[in-house]
């Protein structure tokens, strides 16, 4: 039936109406959902890609050799309900974490990236752990040596902008 050929049209409309924003309603809960999903899934792969940056720089730094250094700025920023916690690179030579980049989430899960083949003892001036919970900074890695083994060392430079 129609609006045209129906009588009863104008006392019909506003109940059509209801009816249609009643579904468009119910339909944007799931769709606030699905984007907030895409954000979160969107911010998992761009970290896993900057840990691997992060690692695979302080690689050829070390082995560029002693006095090597390069700058690398990183964003951990996320538009969604997950979020970065906190950054730790290195640690201390006994250290479980000497070469491992670990970024820890919001909702507790952790994402690690390891510099072990080659091997690379990441670690600050005075050989432990760096610690952040910007996201954003510029990380500079400077290759150096200690007791003969492969050393970098990290430290954080906070953006000004």
């Amino acid at each position: 039936m129609t609006i045209r050929t129906d009588r009863d049209a104008v006392g019909a409309l506003p109940l059509r109406l209801l009816v249609v924003a009643v579904v468009a309603g119910l339909s944007v809960v799931p769709a606030a959902g699905a984007l907030q999903t895409l954000q979160d899934r969107s911010f998992l792969d761009r970290c896993a890609v900057q840990l691997e940056s992060m690692v695979s720089t302080a690689q050829v730094v070390s082995l560029e050799g002693f006095g090597s250094m390069r700058t690398i700025d990183f964003d951990f920023r996320s538009g969604g309900s997950l979020g970065m916690n906190r950054l730790v690179i290195g640690g201390g030579w006994m250290d479980p974490t000497v070469s491992s980049v670990i970024l820890e989430l919001s909702s507790g899960r952790k994402l690690i990236c390891s510099a072990d083949e080659p091997f690379v003892w990441l670690a600050t001036e005075s050989h432990e752990c760096l610690e952040t919970s910007s996201p954003l900074f510029t990380l500079s890695l400077t290759a150096s040596r200690l007791d003969g083994g492969p050393l970098v060392i990290c430290e954080v430079i906070p953006w000004t902008s």
